[in-house]
């Protein structure tokens, strides 16, 4: 895959940071990252990010991320100059022929991603190309007043600031970490490299009905949840989902959502300890199963304008 990487951060009040991040994440340097990558000259992925550190690794925290295959993101492009726009925001990049490294890679852990149980972490990037500074710009879009700027033609340090004001916490979202004022451009560079792709992953998901008689169904998922098995089965690599519901026209039966990101997981699940501990309980709440199979695919865009979606009890205001 052909890659055109653009990164660009910024200056913010670093106390702003602190009432925004979840609990358990430090703040680094009042600094907030916005990464764009143009793929194969066709594809857009763009990257909202902030430096923390979290048990005991320095790295960034995604905000949150947005892709042209299923987002309103695009680019366009004339001789040198490169525009990334969204209804919610605008990025405009000039590479200047200028060549260096990135300091701020230097103490970089690589970037939390959060979970429903947690977050993963994805390990830095080796990129052995040197970047090519440039001019830009840009503007968030998802409130007026939201925070813009452009580059001044050199790179600057953002140092760590100690807390001096206690602002009210705030929702982990990207619309409110894009009202945070911007107070400079710190420097924005482009890098262009070829990245090695991964064969794609299934994407598996059963739907799993455990029928018994009268709330036996409804006590086997409790105590799959209470003797702790669910969270061992989340915590497996590759599990996607693992959550129970209970249908409103039928009492005596619970639907398990069970996702895996790839055959291979779902296989290594199917001969782990977990699947002793799950036949055992449902020979004891006497319980009979019916199972459906999917395999993943992505949202068409066409779908989108009937989706509502919520992100961190927030609905996103540019409608994905």
């Amino acid at each position: 895959m052909k890659v055109e990487q653009f990164v660009l951060a910024y200056e913010v009040e670093q106390d702003r940071i602190r009432a925004l991040l979840p609990r358990g994440y430090s703040s680094l340097r009042p600094v907030l990252r916005i990464n764009t990558e143009i793929r194969n000259d066709k594809e857009v992925y763009v990257e909202f990010n902030v430096p923390v550190s979290h048990n005991g690794t320095n790295g960034w925290l995604n905000i949150t991320n947005w892709s042209s295959e299923r987002d309103p993101v695009s680019f366009r492009k004339d001789g040198k100059e490169v525009l990334i726009e969204a209804p919610f925001m605008e990025l405009h990049y000039a590479g200047t022929g200028m060549r260096g490294g990135c300091p701020a890679e230097k103490d970089n852990g690589g970037c939390f991603f959060l979970t429903r149980t947690g977050a993963d972490l994805m390990p830095p990037e080796r990129i052995e190309e040197l970047k090519e500074f440039c001019d830009a710009s840009f503007a968030w879009h998802f409130s007026e007043g939201d925070a813009c700027g452009k580059s001044q033609g050199k790179t600057l340090p953002a140092a760590w600031t100690p807390p001096g004001r206690d602002y009210p916490k705030t929702v982990f979202s990207a619309e409110n970490a894009a009202a945070i004022p911007c107070q400079q451009v710190l420097g924005t560079y482009i890098v262009r490299f070829t990245r090695e792709e991964e064969p794609p992953k299934d994407g598996i998901t059963a739907n799993l009905y455990y029928t018994g008689k009268g709330d036996n169904a409804l006590r086997f998922a409790e105590e799959m949840i209470s003797s702790g098995t669910v969270a061992k089965i989340r915590a497996e690599e590759g599990n996607l989902q693992y959550d129970y519901f209970h249908p409103l026209d039928d009492p005596e039966t619970v639907l398990l959502i069970d996702s895996w990101d790839s055959q291979e997981a779902l296989d290594a699940h199917l001969v782990s300890p977990m699947m002793t501990v799950i036949a055992e309980l449902r020979e004891k709440y006497d319980l009979t199963m019916r199972v459906e199979r999917y395999k993943r695919a992505d949202l068409p865009l066409s779908e989108l304008p009937f989706i509502r979606i919520k992100v961190n009890g927030e609905e996103p205001k540019h409608g994905i």
